[in-house]
């Protein structure tokens, strides 16, 4: 009977239901407004109920497959995932971030290896910017020196603006610490932090979750063009 409703309420499109979307811890990025596209998603169908459910990409990527998701918005690497969808809003440069006092801060490029042998601030396993790091470190044939983590880039920032160690973050991320910071290019390897909408690569399972897709596909996309923003559907990376 549910299973009716859903599919007669979708037809006269007065939608109803629950959403569960997933998101990456502390996401902020100009290419993505979360506040506005759920608050606009409410307007359009206030008969949906979301809940929004916080962790690393990993974990939400899993929560997309255990169909414990409908939708999440994730920060991948370079790792294909089969079964999972996605489209890229958010596409940019990371760069290495250290204080001002650093002995780098006077580069403007550096490659990984400058960083080889110094300590390091970063995210926790499980998210997609410590995936990032641990890929490219072990593509220049050593391992990082994480001694500092954090679940959060802007607290990652802070910690690296006091002299605590060098951090790999999104350049959005250092502009915003642009005073406490200096944000160095990398240039081998050149890495870009991506964020994706991502969803299960069958159709989602209820017409709400499909509703709230749709939505937040269009909006997305529509952002992303705005700001310049590659997009693409891509397996998830």
């Amino acid at each position: 009977m549910a299973g009716i409703r859903d599919a007669v309420g979708a037809l006269a499109g007065l939608v109803r239901g629950h959403v569960i979307v997933g998101i990456v811890g502390s996401i902020s990025s100009p290419g993505l407004d979360l506040p506005g596209l759920l608050a606009g998603f409410h307007h359009s169908h206030p008969g949906v109920e979301i809940t929004l459910f916080e962790a690393g990409s990993q974990s939400l990527v899993d929560g997309l497959r255990a169909g414990r998701l409908d939708v999440a918005l994730v920060a991948f690497g370079a790792t294909p995932l089969p079964g999972i969808a996605a489209e890229v809003i958010v596409d940019e440069p990371l760069v290495v971030a250290v204080s001002p006092a650093d002995p780098l801060a006077g580069r403007a490029a550096v490659s990984l290896d400058a960083i080889r042998d110094r300590v390091l601030v970063s995210l926790p396993r499980g998210t997609g910017l410590r995936a990032y790091l641990d890929d490219a470190c072990l593509s220049m044939g050593f391992r990082p020196r994480i001694c500092f983590e954090a679940g959060d880039p802007h607290l990652v920032a802070e910690f690296v603006s006091r002299g605590l160690g060098v951090g790999l973050l999104p350049e959005s991320v250092t502009r915003a610490h642009a005073a406490q910071l200096r944000a160095i290019t990398l240039t081998r390897p050149a890495l870009r932090g991506r964020i994706a909408l991502a969803w299960r690569a069958e159709a989602p399972a209820s017409p709400a979750a499909s509703a709230f897709l749709g939505h937040a596909r269009a909006q997305l996309t529509r952002r992303a063009k705005g700001t310049g923003t590659a997009l693409g559907t891509h397996g998830i990376r």
